[in-house]
């Protein structure tokens, strides 16, 4: 079968099922906000704007190490008029080097993973489309913590205290408190993003 019928298929399978399972939640809780399916990455498009309708907001999961609000998100909000959330974003900082990063935001340092923060939440801000950025994760994983399934150990400097809650990444805790501070202004005022301050 060639490529472009299967993926028609797979578009018309899940917009089905979704369109469905919406419809069964909305009869259960009308009063409820569905808050879509939390897509890895930047989604293909067709299949993006197929299952748009069965959501109230669309969300996404996205790391970039740059700390970029990527021009992409303007397109997706502007293909569905549906608002946008990114219910996953990080930045790691490793205390030494050589440390890898599974989810390859790795920055080098706490005032770096703050500066990403920053960075990333107002420009964000400044999109109109945008209600929410959730930071992953409360705290660090354990280094020998089980990977639970996933396709590559865990990061272990991920979170805003380490894995046993005895300490505080208080530089990056500092840029998170200041940047919340600014953001309900700077989005009353918004207008979609340019990648025009540093990232990390």
């Amino acid at each position: 079968m060639p490529r472009g019928l299967v993926q028609a298929w797979r578009t018309k399978v899940v917009a089905t099922y979704y369109q469905r399972y919406a419809a069964m939640i909305r009869a259960l809780e009308p009063e409820h906000l569905i808050l879509g399916i939390r897509y890895k990455g930047v989604p293909e498009l067709a299949l993006f704007t197929a299952l748009s309708p069965s959501f109230d907001v669309n969300s996404l999961n996205d790391y970039t190490r740059s700390g970029h609000f990527k021009p992409v998100y303007a397109t997706l909000y502007k293909a569905t008029g549906k608002p946008l959330m990114i219910t996953e974003f990080a930045f790691s900082g490793f205390p030494s080097p050589g440390q890898p990063s599974a989810l390859r935001v790795a920055v080098g340092s706490q005032a770096k993973r703050g500066l990403g923060y920053h960075t990333y939440v107002r420009q964000a801000a400044r999109a109109p489309f945008m209600v929410g950025m959730h930071w992953f994760m409360w705290s660090d994983y354990a280094q020998a913590a089980p990977t639970g399934g996933y396709p590559h150990p865990p990061d272990v400097n991920v979170g805003l205290v380490t894995a046993d809650e005895a300490a505080v990444y208080k530089e990056l805790g500092h840029w998170i408190t200041r940047t919340n501070a600014e953001v309900e202004a700077i989005h009353r005022g918004s207008r979609v993003a340019s990648p025009s301050e540093p990232g990390p």
